[in-house]
């Protein structure tokens, strides 16, 4: 394949005019695993990991299910005598690939929306299969797919795009600008640098300092020797004059304080 060969899954489904199938799902092993992992998670419970590994399974049956269903369309398109060991499905060595939203090849979360709609998945589950505002699925064990039975269908990663590409897409999504889809496809997709749209005003951050002015402070002189209580004695007769620029608070009537900034 040379570098000016560019995939899409729409390249896996036959064009207008033809006959052709695609399928969807959407299925979790994670319902009330949040309960029982806060119930014993403290002693080291591995519910979640096993969760996520029911969802994936779940899956894999719901492709297989998918593939052989003569109702879908799919055996036809497929091979109807698959026989494949464990360690080959693993390998995805059957015919046709099941992308998601998020994944490399449609990197676009918001898509989950469009497939949610599709099968009705709040209405059948009761809510409990459901999408958060960022389009995370929860549970979080679950898993979501579009099913494609093209032979050659693959996994592909979506290469980087440039504005106009991105200003089409959003278009065709009814939006009015491009900051969603921009937010959506994240930098690793975007072939150019997002423009800022709101200018950030400059501010000067920098304080000018007063000049505090310099004293002259008499100079301490201690006769040697000199005993403990003679050093004490120079020590109280030194004062000085101490000018201090901070702003101070005052206190509250009544409160006895004493001014640190008197030296005496």
């Amino acid at each position: 394949m040379g570098e000016s060969t560019y995939w899409c899954q729409g390249d896996f489904i036959a064009p207008k005019g033809y006959s052709d199938y695609i399928s969807a799902f959407a299925c979790t092993g994670g319902i009330g695993c949040h309960e029982q992992r806060q119930k014993f998670e403290e002693k080291g419970e591995i519910d979640q990991a096993v969760a996520d590994r029911l969802a994936e399974a779940f899956a894999e049956l719901i492709h297989l299910k998918i593939r052989s269903s003569e109702k879908a369309g799919f055996r036809m398109l497929t091979r109807p005598d698959e026989k494949l060991s464990l360690e080959d499905m693993l390998k995805v060595k059957y015919q046709g690939i099941r992308p998601a939203p998020g994944y490399p090849s449609q990197p676009d979360h918001r898509e989950k929306k469009t497939l949610w709609d599709l099968l009705e998945v709040d209405r059948l589950t009761d809510e409990k299969l459901s999408l958060t505002e960022s389009y995370m699925m929860m549970p979080s064990a679950s898993v979501s797919a579009l099913v494609f039975a093209h032979p050659e269908a693959k996994y592909f990663s979506v290469g980087q795009v440039n504005v106009d590409q991105v200003q089409s897409y959003s278009e065709r999504r009814g939006e009015a600008g491009v900051e969603g889809t921009e937010r959506w496809l994240g930098s690793t997709v975007l072939g150019y640098e997002k423009q800022c749209l709101h200018s950030v005003p400059s501010f000067n951050y920098s304080r000018e300092r007063r000049p505090v002015p310099r004293k002259r402070f008499s100079t301490m002189k201690l006769f040697k020797p000199s005993t403990p209580e003679q050093q004490i004695e120079s020590l109280r007769s030194q004062k000085c004059e101490v000018e201090c620029t901070a702003e101070h608070v005052q206190p509250k009537s009544g409160c006895k304080l004493v001014d640190p900034c008197r030296v005496e």
